[in-house]
C-alpha cells in the first residue's frame, strides 16, 4: 500500500515549484523587459537617423537653392552690365540655370526666360540690324523689359538667400 506524504513534504513541494514559477516569470519579465529597451532603442536610433537624414537633405537643398540664386544674379548682373545688347557668353550655362530654375520655381523661371529671351533677341538684333529709329525703339523696349524681368528675378532669388 502506498504511504502518505507527510504534510511537510507536500508543502515543501509546493513551495519548491512556486518559487520555480516566480523565479521562470522573474526571468522572463527581465527579458521582455531587457527586449523592450533594445526594441525602444533600436526605435530611437532610427528616428534619430531618419531627422539626420532629413535634416542634411534639407541643408542641401537650402545649399542648392543659394547658389543657384547667386548663378542668376551673375547672369543678370552681366546683362545689365552690357546694356543687355551683347549676348551672353556662355548661352549653354544660361540654358542650363534656365532648366534648374524651371525645376526649382516656375514663376522665377518665367521672369528668367522673359529676361533671357529679351537679352537675346536684342543682342542679335545689335549685331545683324541697322541704326534706324524703329530698330532703335524696338531695342530700348527690348533693354527696358528685360531690366523689369531681372529687377523682379533679383528681389525674388534674393530671398532664396536670405532666408
Amino acid at each position: 500500500m502506498d504511504t502518505p506524504l507527510p504534510v511537510a513534504t507536500v508543502n515543501n513541494i509546493i513551495l519548491n515549484l512556486n518559487f520555480q514559477v516566480v523565479l521562470n516569470l522573474a526571468v522572463y519579465a527581465f527579458f521582455i523587459a531587457a527586449s523592450a529597451t533594445s526594441a525602444s532603442k533600436i526605435i530611437i536610433l532610427l528616428v534619430q537617423k531618419l531627422l539626420e537624414l532629413l535634416h542634411q537633405k534639407y541643408l542641401a537643398r537650402f545649399k542648392d537653392r543659394k547658389n543657384l540664386a547667386l548663378e542668376i544674379i551673375k547672369i543678370c548682373n552681366e546683362g545689365s552690365t552690357t546694356g543687355w545688347n551683347v549676348k551672353p557668353r556662355d548661352i549653354e550655362h544660361v540654358y542650363y540655370i534656365a532648366r534648374l530654375l524651371k525645376i526649382e520655381d516656375e514663376n522665377a523661371s518665367k521672369l528668367f526666360d522673359q529676361c533671357i529671351s529679351n537679352w537675346s533677341l536684342n543682342g542679335i538684333r545689335q549685331d545683324h540690324t541697322e541704326a534706324t529709329k524703329e530698330n532703335l525703339e524696338f531695342s530700348i523696349k527690348l533693354q527696358n523689359e528685360a531690366q523689369e524681368a531681372s529687377e523682379k528675378l533679383i528681389e525674388l532669388v534674393g530671398k532664396w538667400i536670405k532666408s
